[in-house]
């Protein structure tokens, strides 16, 4: 997997949901894609743009220990390689569109996350399908 942290690559209208929604409210979102177009993302990035938190490796490790029980997100989560804004390279939690739906709902929403909220509502007009539906309109069975 190489690594593709810029999203001004992409142009909008191919970008997966998950960096559509970094893109519209201006947040980092690294991501890898694999060998078969597979995208995976940072969720400590996910966290801190949906919640505007200072440390959203705290907030990842309260959602870790309390949903163990979600099978899919806890099967997603594999760890690569993150460059951090010093340069350095960390191994951090990546993880699939399904697991960042699932992350985005379990946050709760506060006066102090007003972002959050609006995210979510946007999440949840567009939908996976949707997303599925908009990148490959050519499987839409009619």
């Amino acid at each position: 997997m190489s690594p593709l942290p810029v999203i001004q690559n992409i142009p909008e209208e191919d970008l997966p949901l998950p960096l559509l929604v970094a893109n519209k409210w201006e947040f980092q979102q690294q991501y890898h894609q694999n060998d078969q177009g597979i995208y995976v993302y940072a969720i400590q990035d996910w966290i801190a743009g949906l919640t505007g938190a200072s440390k959203p490796k705290q907030i990842w490790a309260d959602l870790k220990r309390n949903h163990t029980e979600n099978v899919h997100l806890m099967d997603s989560i594999q760890p690569l390689p993150y460059i951090a804004s010093d340069g350095k390279t960390y191994q951090m939690d990546f993880t699939d569109d399904k697991g960042l739906y699932l992350i985005a709902q379990y946050l709760r929403a506060t006066k102090a996350r007003p972002q959050l909220s609006a995210i979510q509502k946007f999440l949840s007009e567009a939908g996976a399908f949707v997303d599925a539906v908009r990148l490959e309109p050519e499987t839409v069975i009619t």
